[in-house]
């Protein structure tokens, strides 16, 4: 799987120079999962924190942070952690890794349940400005449909929608897998109805968007369109500064 380096934040020649000897804990969601990380290498990382915790705020004086924010899974943030210190997130491509994502293959609803966290992480990622940190998981995203055969679950597409702004790179990819649904010879018809009923008339966004993808492949190649777990990773990262 291609990999994105992680570059350390300006102030760091070497890990132990920045990690610092204050840290804080990260409380998660409604149940309060605790993850404690360096203060220093957190801010120096993620400018959002930084902000957050070295500016002005009454936060910047506490020894926690909450994360409240639906879109702020235990597991996306445990990922976030991993990444932090690791400066990746873990290799999904390894063959253990592999069987440990298909032992939980499909959740109740059909979603692909070890999926779900990635997609939050994107979210954070995004509303924390981390383009890094969402190119690699974007990555990861592609990498399960690509390699385990499972197609994105409508779900999961209609929840994308709502968490993205309108140009981002997953919306695309999104936009493009719900386009393939429709056109492939291959689609399995459950999975269409299960597309139509997941989206519905008030995903307003969505129906716009397959159109204008739909009519662009018609006008260049024909109906059927490429998958587009099968482009280029960087077809869907976002520009690194």
């Amino acid at each position: 799987m291609p990999y994105t380096p992680w570059k350390p934040c300006p102030a760091s020649g070497r890990l132990g120079g920045v990690l610092g000897t204050e840290t804080i804990s990260l409380f998660v969601g409604p149940e309060r999962k605790q993850y404690v990380v360096h203060k220093r290498l957190l801010c120096d990382t993620v400018p959002y924190f930084s902000k957050l915790l070295d500016g002005p705020f009454v936060e910047s004086k506490a020894d926690h942070v909450a994360l409240d924010d639906e879109i702020e899974d235990p597991i996306a943030v445990e990922l976030f952690c991993h990444w932090l210190y690791r400066g990746s997130l873990p290799n999904i491509s390894e063959e253990s890794n592999q069987k440990d994502l298909l032992v939980e293959k499909i959740d109740d609803s059909g979603v692909l349940a070890a999926e779900i966290p990635y997609h939050h992480l994107y979210y954070m990622a995004d509303k924390w400005c981390m383009t890094l940190l969402k190119n690699q998981t974007m990555d990861c995203i592609k990498y399960f449909h690509d390699h385990i055969g499972q197609w994105v679950h409508p779900q999961l597409i209609v929840q994308g929608f709502e968490h993205t702004p309108t140009n981002s790179p997953l919306r695309r990819y999104l936009t493009e897998s719900a386009a393939c649904l429709c056109l492939n010879k291959e689609s399995n018809p459950d999975t269409l109805v299960a597309l139509t009923e997941a989206i519905g008339p008030q995903s307003q966004d969505i129906w716009p968007a397959m159109l204008d993808v739909i009519k662009n492949k018609m006008l260049t190649a024909g109906i059927e369109m490429d998958d587009p777990d099968l482009k280029d990773n960087k077809a869907f990262h976002d520009p690194v500064s």
